[in-house]
């Protein structure tokens, strides 16, 4: 459990620098050309992500409950693994977002949206997104809703990047999105553990994205997103 987590790090975090050679190399642009920033502003919106991505995921459970396609349970006795989970898995998936946010919306996307439109750029770049999750998916039945869901998380934080000219909030709520998964559907060493039946409302396995539920959730993430930023000016330029 803490091997895995710790590689997944190692391995995301390595790749990331090699990114960061590369465009540096290529572009002669450093890290900050990437949008991440720690700033006063860059931390609050990384903390908003975190926030935005917990709610979210945590409506995922509400439905499946609600509708009657499994249980969410609660074991305070191993309430010791789920801390080393979020701390160790946590580490990991802070990797994880981090390369994927840097590589598809702070630098694919980035250079799209600075050579075509904003719509064309957008689109390129969240299709990208969602392709490369085919072998994620590809063991579930509706591995196509899956696709689509990926890809319209793309759109949605490729928006995010837009209207804040920074990547941080889309790498805190890529973070948690994958980090809650991980928590509830770790049968067995998490004390939240999430028992579902496979439909095309939940999804399959451990892939909620497959599910039409999560479509929903990105509905409402789509709303909130349009709320958010419904006042803030557009900007072609984003580099």
């Amino acid at each position: 459990m803490m091997i895995d987590g710790l590689l997944n790090a190692i391995v995301n975090f390595t790749f990331f620098g090699i990114l960061v050679l590369i465009r540096k190399s290529y572009h002669k642009e450093g890290l900050d050309s990437f949008l991440i920033h720690w700033d006063k502003r860059g931390i609050r919106l990384f903390l908003e992500g975190l926030i935005v991505g917990i709610v979210f995921i945590g409506l995922y459970p509400v439905f499946i409950t609600i509708f009657g396609f499994g249980r969410l349970t609660f074991d305070i006795t191993k309430i010791l693994n789920t801390i080393i989970l979020l701390v160790v898995h946590g580490l990991g998936y802070l990797a994880v977002a981090v390369l994927e946010e840097a590589l598809f919306r702070g630098y694919i996307f980035i250079k799209l949206v600075n050579r075509f439109s904003v719509p064309t750029a957008l689109g390129i770049s969240s299709i990208i997104f969602g392709g490369l999750h085919f072998m994620a998916y590809s063991g579930s039945r509706y591995f196509l809703i899956g696709l689509v869901n990926a890809t319209l998380i793309g759109v949605l934080l490729c928006i995010v990047v837009i209207k804040t000219k920074s990547l941080m909030l889309a790498i805190g709520y890529h973070l948690t999105w994958n980090l809650g998964q991980r928590l509830m559907l770790t049968r067995g060493l998490s004390s939240i553990n999430l028992e579902l039946q496979s439909n095309i409302l939940a999804g399959a396995g451990k892939s909620p994205e497959t599910g039409l539920f999560v479509s929903l959730i990105l509905i409402l993430m789509a709303i909130y997103v349009f709320i958010r930023w419904r006042n803030m000016d557009e900007a072609k330029e984003i580099s």
